[in-house]
């Protein structure tokens, strides 16, 4: 029985994503949105930079898709940025199914702009692992109150972060099958940190790095991030990112899980639930979409 790799890379990804937010949340909180993702940044640069020396397919290199890669790079810094301000800011319970929601735009990207085709087995798939993670992180309390639209929600950032992912990932994977996984994570992950730089002077906030554990979860969150950064675009640039994007957008079910493993963070009874039917999810479009 043959699995798609496409479903096994973004299964990495789901992975990667989920730790590098489970440890971020704690940074974002303690020292800001802006210095905790500039210094994830160095680190993800740091890390790729020497996977790209020692990996990446340099003879493949193309001027416009390194352009394309900065570009898009640049570009991601919204949506990280946003996602960030939506953890400081918001209750996960409502900022993280409104940001991963990107799949269903990413998915609907593949169908309309890329041409990719869905079958009935793996529409049942994306719905699963998409339905899981609902469950898994809404919180209907959370929903109930009168601001939760207002920016000190993180609502309205976590639909920014929905909207420019949904089509990113769709748009990344051109330079990806061109540069490779390794070599266009280091070309994105420069770009961000340009811009992360950038942004953090012009707010005129301290550079200076975050101290003891909160270094460590930076570091963590960083390596973790790389991960996953290797798996997307892999997977995107191998497969599919109608099947890639969903599996990856469940990462907030291993944080979830990671929470209550860790941190004895309690999980609602019908989170269980919702780990089994994303697993479920994932497991069915690793048969369906093998053939």
């Amino acid at each position: 029985m043959k699995i798609s790799p496409d479903v096994l890379f973004g299964v990495v990804a789901m992975l990667g994503f989920g730790c590098a937010n489970l440890m971020s949340q704690p940074v974002a909180k303690q020292v800001g949105a802006a210095r905790a993702l500039l210094w994830r940044t160095i680190f993800t640069i740091t890390l790729s930079g020497i996977a790209a020396l020692s990996l990446g397919d340099w003879h493949r290199l193309t001027a416009s898709a390194v352009l394309q890669s900065l570009f898009l790079g640049a570009v991601s810094y919204i949506p990280i940025y946003c996602f960030y301000k939506a953890i400081e800011h918001g209750k996960l319970g409502v900022v993280v199914p409104i940001a991963n929601a990107y799949a269903l735009i990413t998915v609907a990207a593949g169908v309309l702009i890329l041409g990719e085709v869905l079958t009935p087995g793996i529409v049942l798939g994306v719905l699963c692992t998409t339905l899981g993670l609902v469950i898994m992180t809404c919180n209907p309390k959370d929903w109930r109150k009168s601001d939760v639209w207002h920016w000190r929600s993180g609502a309205p950032y976590a639909l920014i972060t929905m909207v420019t992912w949904g089509l990113f990932f769709p748009a990344i994977q051109i330079p990806a099958k061109q540069l490779g996984a390794v070599t266009n994570t280091f070309f994105v992950e420069a770009a961000v940190g340009v811009v992360a730089i950038g942004h953090g002077v012009y707010l005129r906030q301290s550079l200076a790095p975050p101290t003891g554990r909160y270094l460590v979860l930076v570091f963590g969150a960083a390596l973790a991030g790389v991960v996953a950064s290797l798996g997307m675009y892999t997977g995107l640039a191998v497969g599919s990112v109608s099947i890639v994007g969903p599996v990856a957008a469940a990462s907030p079910v291993v944080a979830g899980i990671g929470a209550w493993l860790c941190f004895g963070e309690k999980l609602r009874p019908v989170q269980y639930l919702a780990a089994v039917t994303t697993v479920a999810g994932v497991a069915g479009l690793a048969l369906l979409a093998g053939g």
